[in-house]
């Protein structure tokens, strides 16, 4: 029989031999451990009860639940590093897809998803109100868009909307408007509420331009009004009543006066029609 020796032990072929398949037999057993650790969860994860099979909208008016439904569908589709579906109920992109709605939906003023059931997402949205419509002279023609409440700019409006929304309009006019505001934020809302305060003064205004910080009012039926954007309007509004109030004008003169100039501090300059 011949031996094998290792600093002074003495091993047979056969134990050697022994020694070498329980190795292998551990390294497999690892390896075997290994993949179902490993491929176990992934094929639980790509079972078809774990993943989104329904979306549901709601709160929606004008927006198309197709529209919604597409874009939510679209982030779930594929695969994270190729192995486990992004439409796993316990993985599924959230914050991606409410991303994706608020950027290509601007109509949409917050969306909210959730999860319903085991394979079910619910989407829950609710839409910006019109408030007035931002207009532009282009390519000859007049394109006019919805704005909020806060000047934002969201979606083009049917024809049929001018003369039912008071008229913002700009110049230089706005490209590609749709996903922009019509001034910052907190300037617009300031402006907004100064021209609402006008209806206790029987001033009804139709349209409003913006150019070069100024601004252009029109009415129905009454004189234009001009102020600059760097005034008080509660100060501008208290002058204004003050003149139309106070004034010995007659309501009828005024109503024909082309035009009234507040852009001078104290001061209301104003021009009869011709």
């Amino acid at each position: 029989m011949k031996l094998v020796g290792s600093k002074g032990a003495v091993r047979s072929a056969e134990f050697h031999k022994k020694k070498e398949r329980e190795k292998k037999f551990y390294q497999f057993l690892f390896i075997l451990v290994f993949l179902i650790v490993l491929v176990g969860p992934v094929f639980v994860l790509r079972s078809e009860k774990l993943k989104v099979s329904q979306v549901s909208v709601s709160g929606n008016a004008v927006t198309q639940s197709s529209e919604v439904e597409s874009l939510v569908r679209e982030r779930l589709s594929g695969y994270y590093l190729g192995l486990i579906p992004r439409s796993s109920t316990l993985f599924y992109p959230k914050n991606e897809i409410m991303d994706a709605l608020d950027k290509q939906i601007p109509r949409l003023a917050s969306v909210s998803v959730s999860l319903d059931g085991f394979r079910g997402v619910s989407v829950e949205v609710i839409e910006r109100e019109p408030s007035a419509l931002y207009c532009a002279e282009l390519n000859d023609d007049e394109e006019c868009y919805f704005l909020d409440n806060s000047g934002y700019i969201y979606s083009e409006a049917p024809d049929f909307t001018t003369g039912v929304y008071l008229i913002y309009r700009r110049e230089p006019s706005l490209e590609n408007p749709v996903d922009k505001y019509f001034l910052d934020k907190n300037e617009f809302v300031k402006v907004n509420k100064f021209i609402n305060s006008l209806s206790k003064l029987e001033i009804e205004p139709v349209g409003i331009l913006y150019k070069d910080s100024e601004y252009f009012l029109t009415q129905a039926s009454g004189p234009k009004i001009m102020w600059n954007s760097n005034q008080d309007s509660d100060k501008l509004l208290i002058d204004l009543e003050s003149f139309l109030k106070g004034s010995k004008l007659k309501a009828e003169e005024i109503s024909n006066m082309s035009y009234l100039d507040l852009r001078f501090d104290n001061k209301i300059y104003y021009k009869a029609r011709e």
